[in-house]
């Protein structure tokens, strides 16, 4: 089950990445496939979700809105986990946020008000342990990097298990049917990026880095991330035979919304 779960992974991730419509993702199979795998009550929750992810990824924040406040009240009335109805408020006080972005207006959510009044502490199980994992990683690559030897030579890499931890939180997220948690995937995929660029000397790293921070469109953090190469070529002319720089005149991107 596992591996069939990570093919559909595969095919959402061209919704993600690279620009596809979501009516190219087949999602009532997909959801033929969760069946088999999560309870009754559990799969009805999580199938008008995913109506919420149809609608989000088609560009319809009140649709998407709709669908998730089904979900919320399914949850209660099927007795579901704390966690999962805190998840679905989650993605209901985003939505809202980003509703009134569009509408450039704001009013606090019934959702954030329902967040703000809870008196337990909002956890994700699994999911929670696996980030704490990955920050852990990192902050273990990134110290061993500070302080090694210049004629330290290291033997093989943990990228294999980064990119394990990195391919689960994912793949739960898409299991739960948990909309806020698809889309940090781009946080994580620039997470793991930058400690990649900072952990190993390969400009390969750092020219993904830097298509990721176009992909993303956000300019400070494009001039901030080029200032380092910069420092290597006195002019713009010298840059251009910079392999990273080379290389970005000929990337072509495909962004979703």
């Amino acid at each position: 089950m596992t591996s069939e779960l990570d093919e559909w992974g595969v095919q959402f991730l061209e919704v993600l990445l690279e620009g596809k419509s979501i009516k190219t993702f087949n999602v009532s199979l997909f959801m033929e496939t969760l069946k088999k795998m999560q309870s009754a009550d559990f799969f009805n929750v999580v199938s008008l979700r995913w109506k919420a992810i149809q609608s989000y990824f088609s560009g319809n924040v009140q649709n998407c809105i709709k669908n998730l406040n089904d979900a919320l009240n399914l949850a209660k009335s099927t007795d579901q986990a704390t966690w999962v109805v805190n998840d679905i408020l989650i993605d209901l006080r985003n939505q809202h946020l980003e509703l009134a972005s569009e509408s450039n207006t704001y009013s606090q959510s019934e959702a954030q008000n329902t967040l703000d009044c809870n008196t337990e502490e909002l956890y994700y199980p699994v999911l929670d342990r696996i980030n704490e994992l990955l920050q852990e990683k990192y902050i273990q690559g990134l110290f061993k990097k500070k302080t090694a030897s210049p004629y330290t030579v290291e033997l093989g890499n943990n990228l294999n298990q980064l990119g394990a931890l990195l391919t689960s939180t994912y793949i739960i997220a898409l299991y739960n049917g948990s909309l806020t948690h698809i889309i940090l995937l781009y946080h994580k995929i620039r997470d793991f990026l930058f400690y990649l660029s900072n952990r190993y000397d390969d400009w390969e790293f750092k020219r993904n880095l830097l298509k990721f921070a176009i992909f993303n469109g956000n300019e400070k953090k494009l001039k901030a991330l080029s200032m380092p190469i910069r420092k290597y070529c006195s002019d713009f002319q010298q840059m251009k035979h910079v392999p990273l720089w080379h290389s970005l005149q000929h990337i072509q991107f495909s962004i979703n919304g």
